[in-house]
């Protein structure tokens, strides 16, 4: 998992911050990055660990139910190659919780991915695939419209309009397939998010991908209201 370096360094402003980071880097881990609600570290190569630490200590609940709640959706959609694989912290799970100046914090492992690729043509597929769910289209409504220039005339960052809209008009049928089903995986995880009365936070850094090139959803949601 990877936190975008412009996001700002909320845990910075976390009471607990210092005792954390001192424990986690004499444990080995190195830091990552950090964002709103979280910060990112390593051991190895094939995994990381999540903090979940937001900066206002009142929404630490929010935070960790929105993760959570996206955490069961995963366990119980594992042969979903387009949503992320949890590795165990501890003997008994995928996740944990600690104390930090009498304030519990839940760590959760999570597969080591990597950012998309700035200027990417992945990069600018999620970003337009996101705003079309938001908007309801279905997955044949979707790739219509990216196909056509004119969806992209407000694109302004590389590659070029024209190079996406060529590159989807060439789409062999696996490639075709693989975005019809991270599409449908989008469209479903927003729907849930309504449900569950979750925000739509899918944007370019909620995205990362694996060694073989395969997206991967990391955080599709930020709380908005809890019963």
């Amino acid at each position: 998992m990877y936190v975008h370096k412009h996001l700002r360094e909320a845990e910075r402003r976390t009471k607990s911050s210092g005792e954390i980071n001192r424990t986690l880097r004499s444990m080995g881990y190195k830091k990552l990055g950090e964002g709103a609600d979280a910060s990112v570290w390593a051991k190895d190569d094939e995994s990381v660990i999540k903090i979940i630490m937001p900066d206002d200590r009142d929404t630490m609940d929010a935070a960790a139910k929105t993760f959570y709640t996206f955490y069961e959706f995963c366990r119980k959609n594992t042969d979903q190659p387009n949503l992320p694989r949890f590795v165990q912290v501890t003997k008994g799970g995928h996740h944990a919780t600690f104390k930090a100046d009498g304030k519990e914090y839940v760590m959760i492992g999570i597969e080591r991915l990597q950012p998309l690729k700035d200027g990417s043509i992945s990069q600018a597929l999620v970003w337009m695939m996101s705003d079309l769910v938001s908007r309801g289209k279905n997955w044949d409504a979707a790739y219509s419209e990216m196909c056509k220039l004119s969806t992209w005339s407000s694109w302004e960052a590389p590659p070029e309009p024209k190079k996406i809209v060529k590159f989807l008009r060439n789409l062999d049928g696996n490639t075709y397939v693989r975005f019809d089903v991270l599409y449908t995986l989008m469209l479903l995880l927003y729907k849930r998010g309504k449900i569950n009365k979750l925000g739509w936070d899918l944007h370019t850094d909620n995205v990362m991908e694996r060694k073989d090139g395969t997206l991967v959803i990391i955080d599709p949601w930020f709380a908005t209201e809890f019963d």
